[in-house]
């Protein structure tokens, strides 16, 4: 999948290249390039999550498959830890994934915002009389990719408390 996105996204940046050249020749606004960055970034973006995701779920069963070495029965005062890692085995490694795809979504969005707010504060900067909306829309754009980037970011803060809990509370 990461190929694939690294080829939408070079064929994307290519595209909005083209476009803004041809903007400012004067034959009129051609942002198609932008979708195919959008699609890129995101394909790039979900095989990086998937990895990250992995990894984690590796590094989880490495832990386990330590707990599982050692003796803990034979701990004085602990009974039945073995019963609660076969438990623990079962317990998926991230809950809410909704979650986690709308603070994707979020991001993603805030990235389109952001590339979108550049273009049009070029745009309306190579107009004549229209520079005041080119600040405008750089200003209003920057701070609408800010919030929802920072939207994104606090749901995975909250994911990531609550899979911290539920950790803490299992041991």
């Amino acid at each position: 999948m990461r190929t694939a996105g690294i080829i939408v996204l070079v064929y994307g940046i290519l595209g909005f290249i083209i476009g803004i050249i041809n903007t400012i020749r004067g034959h009129g606004p051609d942002f198609t390039g932008l979708v195919f960055v959008a699609i890129g970034g995101l394909l790039i973006y979900l095989d990086y999550q998937k990895k990250k995701e992995l990894e984690k779920g590796i590094q989880l069963k490495k832990g386990a498959i330590n707990m599982e070495n050692n003796d803990i029965n034979s701990i004085p005062g602990i009974e039945g830890s073995q019963d609660q890692s076969n438990n623990e085995k079962n317990t998926p490694i991230h809950r809410y994934p909704a979650l986690r795809t709308i603070a994707g979504v979020y991001m993603v969005l805030a990235w389109i915002i952001g590339i979108v707010a550049i273009i049009t504060t070029f745009y309306f900067l190579s107009e004549k009389g229209m520079q005041i909306f080119g600040l405008v829309s750089l200003i209003v754009g920057g701070l609408l990719a800010l919030g929802l980037a920072a939207i994104s970011e606090s749901i995975k803060v909250f994911l990531d408390i609550e899979y911290n809990t539920r950790k803490a509370s299992e041991k």
